[in-house]
């Protein structure tokens, strides 16, 4: 049944009516307030323009925004394939050339990295995506690159400098001092470099140089399995080859970097616009740390109420039920940002802002049931039968997958407000509910118990980061739709599941996940869940497709 038609009439909180006043935030530009902080702000008189007249709202532009929207996700999302499959063809080499401790060794290094990177960005990447499309200058523009490539290149320079003072004392718990000393070099001579790289090709998604980013990610890749080959098995040089080739790679490519932004911005430094860039990213280290307690904290009270054997097991069907989702946030996240800041103040913005917010939800709720009806189908065939039992705890994992990347999503009003003080705030309450929940729920149920709190812990995160980001910037939300559309995929997995239990045959089970993935498109689009719009929109995608094919084919066929 189609949802029902209501006639606009133009109201207060309408479609196309006037949004509640702009108020004015400080730091933050003009931001949408909710009624209730109407006397905290005096009023920021602004007209809206008519919906009719607005160019973001005529079909053609809007089959534009939305038509790259999926271009350019496309591309990044055969990038990030490219790279797990590039990943996972040097786990072979690692594991037959690389002793244990080797190995071990290269695993605490690369760990060690990460935190290391944490801080030495400060969270200047989402700063510095932000600031980028605050004023569409170019002197703003090379203002802001300048400013963060001076500070990222001071920062990695110095906080290397210091952990290499003091790296004997810390690592030595782990490792002879002279046997780090080669490896602990190479990986700090390595950080800059990445650093680099990392605002180069933020510079390159900001511009919607999606073809260029991925180019460079597969040159990056290809280099760094040529080198590990040639460095590891050739020349037998264990981690230090490793390191090696990621430092050489990452430096050849960091100094082209280095001297196109230092060209294009001519290296314009504002001491004011650093110590804005650091206001906006510094809350976003102590929300990492909590969110390494959402992420890791469930392992280790599986580990301290069951046993090793039920670690196991949980971390594969974590592994597996965020897997759909990751792919699926990693190429989009890239597009949402620029898309985001290009947008979100345009007549229309909110609703457009929205729809774009609710086709990903859609899309991301049709990935989790994918892998949660393929969880039973596959795992008998790619792992032992002590493992079969992560088939049951997929689909908590996978809907908590669903709610990360809605929230990762849903913050569009703290970032446009520049209000990023509140993502550590956030963040703890998500993970005070997770540490309460699993230890609450995992000594009852085990594995289980730790599988809803982890959906019971992103669910936090994902209404507490709305509730707030509703403050500072009303993002259009169908909110009756959205949880129906979350009931029809649990419907559809419970009907999937009892059929493939019902009917246990090994040809029959593929066909039954496969019918009941098929269902939840077919009930999206003739459920009305689809605006008109969108599906043709849709319509004229799958046309192009099929002229596509059939050109294709004609051409085959005259050869």
């Amino acid at each position: 049944m189609a949802w029902p038609v209501i006639p606009c009439t133009g109201s207060t909180g309408c479609c196309c009516s006037p949004p509640r006043p702009l108020w004015w935030v400080p730091g933050a530009g003009r931001v949408y307030r909710p009624a209730r902080h109407r006397r905290a702000w005096p009023e920021w008189p602004a007209p809206w323009p008519d919906r009719a007249a607005s160019p973001v709202n005529r079909p053609d532009q809007q089959r534009g925004i939305f038509g790259a929207l999926a271009r350019h996700s496309l591309i990044y999302g055969v990038g990030s394939a490219l790279g797990a499959a590039g990943g996972f063809l040097l786990i072979p080499l690692y594991t037959h050339v690389l002793a244990t401790e080797q190995y071990g060794l290269l695993e605490l290094l690369n760990r060690i990295a990460d935190i290391l990177l944490l801080v030495m960005f400060m969270g200047l990447r989402q700063a510095y995506i932000r600031f980028y499309f605050e004023q569409d200058t170019p002197d703003w523009r090379q203002r802001v690159t300048g400013s963060t490539l001076v500070f990222v290149l001071a920062s990695g320079l110095i906080l290397a400098s210091l952990f290499w003072l003091l790296h004997e004392p810390l690592l030595g718990l782990f490792a002879d001092a002279a046997e780090l000393r080669v490896p602990v070099m190479l990986l700090l001579l390595w950080m800059p470099a990445e650093m680099v790289l990392q605002l180069g090709m933020v510079d390159l998604q900001v511009r919607l140089r999606s073809l260029l980013y991925v180019l460079v990610s597969l040159l990056r890749l290809i280099g760094f399995i040529a080198l590990n080959v040639y460095l590891i098995w050739v020349r037998d040089f264990g981690v230090v080859g490793v390191l090696l080739a990621q430092a050489l790679v990452t430096g050849l490519i960091a100094l082209g970097f280095l001297g196109l932004l230092g060209w294009q911005t001519r290296v314009r430094c504002s001491a004011a616009l650093v110590r804005r860039l650091l206001a906006f990213g510094l809350p976003y280290l102590p929300a990492a740390a909590f969110m390494y307690v959402v992420n890791n904290g469930d392992r280790y009270v599986i580990g301290a109420y069951e046993s090793l054997a039920a670690v196991g097991i949980y971390a594969l069907a974590h592994k597996i039920g965020m897997m759909g989702t990751q792919f699926l946030m990693d190429p989009f996240n890239k597009v949402w940002s620029p898309f985001l800041f290009r947008h979100y103040s345009d007549p229309g913005g909110p609703r457009l802002v929205g729809r774009v917010y609710t086709l990903y939800t859609m899309v991301s709720l049709f990935v989790a049931l994918g892998i949660s009806l393929a969880a039973p189908v596959a795992l008998p065939w790619i792992s032992a039968a002590e493992y079969h039992g992560a088939a049951t705890l997929v689909p908590l994992i996978a809907l908590a997958s669903v709610f990360y990347g809605m929230s990762c999503l849903g913050d569009a009003g703290i970032l446009i407000a520049k209000r990023t003080r509140y993502k550590p705030l956030i963040c703890a309450l998500a993970a005070l509910v997770s540490v309460l929940a699993n230890f609450w729920l995992v000594p009852r149920w085990g594995a289980t118990g730790a599988a809803v709190a982890a959906a019971l812990a992103f669910l936090t995160l994902l209404l507490s980061t709305l509730w707030v980001a509703n403050h500072f910037y009303r993002m259009w939300l169908p909110r009756g739709r959205i949880v129906v559309m979350f009931a029809l995929s649990a419907l559809l997995y419970l009907l999937g599941l009892g059929a493939m239990r019902l009917l246990s045959v090994s040809w029959v089970t593929p066909l039954i996940a496969g019918l009941a993935l098929a269902a939840f498109p077919l009930l999206m689009w003739h459920g009305g869940f689809l605006l008109a719009e969108e599906r043709s929109m849709v319509t004229e995608l799958l046309r192009r497709l099929r002229r596509g094919a059939v050109r294709r084919y004609a051409g085959h066929g005259e050869a």
